[in-house]
């Protein structure tokens, strides 16, 4: 779908509880909005979920920082955008963590008096 705001978001870092912490940055009107929260789908909810900043209200209440009118094509994109910046986090976490398997080594033991370790 073709954005209609110019919408940047950047994953800062993986929370404990399984979301991501989101940056979106909407420069050309000089906004920008730190404390995203971006869950995947999981067992409990089946589709990505956006959640912008917010702080404790007291009594295990949340209110919002920021509010968006979810109708709004605004909200679409920065929704939009946040997802695709986890997934290419994802991918690039995924590709990183590859397990290394060599199948070159025999079953001997090794000399490591041929081998020149730099340290």
């Amino acid at each position: 779908m073709t954005r209609v705001y110019s919408v940047i978001a950047e994953v800062h870092k993986q929370l404990p509880h399984g979301g991501y912490r989101v940056k979106v940055s909407l420069p050309d009107d000089g906004i920008y909005i730190n404390g995203m929260v971006v869950f995947p789908p999981n067992d409990v909810k089946p589709d990505w979920y956006v959640q912008p900043p917010s702080k404790p209200a007291g009594r295990g209440k949340w209110v919002g920082i920021i509010e968006f009118n979810k109708k709004h094509s605004l909200w679409d994109d920065v929704h939009d955008a946040c997802v695709d910046a986890v997934k290419a986090f994802m991918k690039d976490e995924a590709e990183t963590v590859k397990d290394v398997v060599l199948d070159d080594i025999t079953d001997g033991p090794i000399d490591l008096s041929v081998i020149d370790i730099p340290f």
